[in-house]
């Protein structure tokens, strides 16, 4: 996965919202720092369920998350090698496509 928080962003609708409060630009801010803090960054999703019954779309699905922390002094031990969250992410549209709105994530154990 090419390490890429703008391309990442383009994806964001300018109003996006995280359930903890996130802002888009402080969402960006922290893809970033996580981007600098890991190498090798790998992610796979699964199980993507749509629903258009309300009055907008929401996407949920799991994604696996797989990195190498950088050799940072400190950071070995700390930063986890995986992870698995489930999303579920509100769509609008913007700028003539869909975009995401509104995210929350929780994290599943064993993973």
């Amino acid at each position: 996965m090419a390490q890429d928080a703008d391309a990442f962003g383009a994806h964001l609708a300018a109003g996006f919202l995280t359930e903890g409060g996130l802002s888009r630009a402080e969402a960006l801010a922290e893809l970033r720092r996580y981007f600098a803090l890991y190498k090798d960054l790998e992610v796979g999703t699964a199980g993507l369920e749509s629903d258009r019954s309300g009055a907008a779309p929401i996407a949920r699905f799991r994604a696996s998350f797989a990195a190498k922390p950088r050799e940072i002094r400190g950071l070995a031990g700390v930063l986890p090698d995986t992870a698995r969250f489930r999303f579920e992410l509100t769509l609008v549209e913007e700028g003539g496509g869909l975009k995401v709105a509104k995210a929350s994530w929780q994290r599943i154990e064993g993973g």
